[in-house]
């Protein structure tokens, strides 16, 4: 029977009964007298109902009935919501689910709670339940008068993910640098996910920063005003539930500056160049460098570089936990005097003999020439063998020998380069390797593409740590000395030597050409040539130790 609906009830005399009885009525609301025509009762209410016949005569009754309890449902039905639209609910969060009575609901009605842990009783004030458990929820609705319930509403489950770590990232544009924060998906948007974020700096246990530090909770973003290192949490809810606090990220710039204030630099001079962090800096940092031959990786005594070479140099700092770095600072470009030779197409010393191959002379000289001494000992200028325009030779066809730029006065630096005729060679820079930097090694198919099977040997050894078809040599010593070689897959192996400025048996060219440039400036002539016929037989000599599928680097 539903609520609402009108039933009959009769009232009959056992054995008996007859037109000479009437009858009396107790229901929920009222009491009926005696009434001859009162044999039957209709009604809405729901509750107990007793009658019993009296006599017309009104000399004898009999015992009220027992009672006949009318009870009634409700056709509503019980809905468990959730009542914030969040995407995602985290381990620990409390949530607020909202027990709501279809077509009905109000004051009249109470609510029980079935959860995974305990039922509630009904309660007037229970149509909202907050938990932190995961699980299923179910809850009825019941009608104050307790004659009538909705069924059980279905269960709504409550699934958790693991708390969640605050996202953090930086991007800068024409120097203004922007930090967003974010938790989960970045298809959810904040308002809609009921995150507010926190924004910390220097220390993330510090206090918050506040709107007027340029920071606004309710978003996302911020532009700090200053560097320094930054953290951010998002948190939601009432009490406020907190992410683990995000990455740090690092908005100081780094700067490399010269430490010695000289108006020019030489060829072949050592320089020491600075990496400073804008507004921060110390013992939490170390420092990476790179250059157009080589990178080093970070390192906590690498704020300082020493040189000789010239190009550009970057540096950026890094926080020592290896989180956040800085941006790569702008290229410092050091630019030397004197005259010194270029490989600079390809950027190597190794070729293939079917290469061309361009040279450029680098000085200060008004009249330069590119010289090359081959095997034999023949020395030939550019107009030999290839063609001179300004300051730089092309060649189409690339062979061996020792080349070295020249003037009147001069003398540069000298590059022994090496070509072959197989299908591969080794590619590492063309300038010689110092202690403590790094050094990259490769193999080149003739088709100019790396190689990324390759197994890399030194002193005929399988070397253990090639990647991706590359060697890193990350901090080169004097145990890095050996002979190098590079198999790929149907290729022939490629040797390579390695050896740092002042361990090999042999003289540095550019250390004897700038030796010579600063020390006879004047010596013209007979003097010149004899010093540099002496230097090119050492070149020689050091070449036809490296002779074949020797490379020095």
């Amino acid at each position: 029977i539903y609520s609402g609906e009108t039933i009959t009830l009769t009232c009959g005399i056992e054995e008996g009964g007859g037109s000479e009885w009437e009858y009396e009525w107790r229901t929920p609301d009222y009491y009926t007298p005696p009434n001859p025509r009162g044999s039957v009762m209709t009604s809405s209410v729901r509750g107990d109902y007793s009658c019993k016949g009296r006599l017309k005569d009104g000399a004898s009754t009999t015992e009220w009935s027992d009672a006949f309890t009318v009870k009634t449902s409700v056709t509503n039905r019980a809905v468990v919501t959730l009542q914030h639209d969040w995407p995602e609910i985290y381990s620990g969060e409390t949530i607020t689910l909202t027990c709501g009575i279809e077509e009905g609901g109000g004051s009249e009605w109470e609510y029980e709670w079935r959860t995974p842990d305990y039922y509630t009783p009904p309660n007037p004030r229970g149509s909202m339940m907050t938990s932190s458990v995961r699980g299923d929820y179910s809850c009825k609705g019941r009608l104050k008068d307790g004659g009538s319930t909705t069924e059980w509403s279905d269960a709504f489950t409550v699934k958790t993910s693991e708390k969640p770590t605050a996202q953090l990232s930086k991007n800068s544009v024409d120097g203004r640098v922007t930090l967003t924060c974010s938790v989960g998906s970045s298809s959810s948007s904040s308002s809609s996910s009921g995150w507010k974020y926190f924004w910390y700096k220097d220390e993330k246990t510090s206090e918050p920063l506040k709107p007027g530090d340029d920071v606004l909770l309710q978003s996302g973003s911020f532009s700090p005003s200053g560097g320094g290192v930054y953290w951010c949490r998002g948190g939601r809810g009432d009490p406020v539930y907190y992410t683990e606090y995000s990455h740090p990220v690092v908005t100081n710039r780094a700067v490399v500056t010269l430490q010695h204030d000289w108006p020019e630099i030489y060829s072949g001079e050592t320089i020491t160049l600075t990496c400073g962090i804008e507004e921060g800096g110390g013992s939490e940092w170390e420092y990476e460098w790179r250059t157009s031959d080589y990178y080093t990786p970070p390192h906590p005594r690498g704020s300082m570089m020493t040189s000789s070479v010239r190009g550009d140099y970057s540096c950026k700092g890094r926080l020592k936990d290896g989180a956040s770095t800085t941006e790569w600072s702008d290229a410092f470009t050091l630019k030397t005097s004197g005259m010194s030779v270029s490989i600079f197409d390809p950027h190597r010393l190794q070729h293939f003999s079917t290469e061309s191959l361009s040279l450029s002379c680098e000085g200060n000289s008004a009249e330069w020439r590119v010289m090359k001494a081959d095997e034999s000992g023949f020395m030939s200028s550019c107009s030999y063998w290839g063609q001179m325009t300004g300051s730089t030779c092309n060649t189409t066809r690339a062979s061996s020998g020792v080349y070295w730029c020249e003037s009147a006065t001069q003398s540069s630096n000298a590059a022994n380069i090496t070509t072959h005729s197989g299908d591969v060679i080794l590619v590492s820079s063309v300038h010689p390797v110092t202690g403590g930097h790094s050094v990259t090694l490769g193999c080149m198919l003739r088709t100019k593409d790396l190689l990324h099977n390759v197994d890399f040997y030194k002193n005929a050894k399988l070397l253990p740590n090639g990647v991706g078809g590359e060697l890193l040599i990350s901090a080169v010593t004097k145990s890095d000395e050996g002979f190098y070689k590079c198999r790929g897959r149907n290729s022939p192996p490629v040797l390579v030597y390695l050896f740092m400025v002042g361990v090999y048996l042999c003289v540095d060219p550019e250390e004897a050409a700038s030796s010579s440039v600063f020390l006879v400036p004047l010596v013209v002539g007979l003097v010149s040539g004899v010093l540099l016929i002496i230097l090119l037989l050492l070149i020689l000599r050091c070449y036809r130790k490296s002779k074949g599928e020797i490379y020095s680097f």
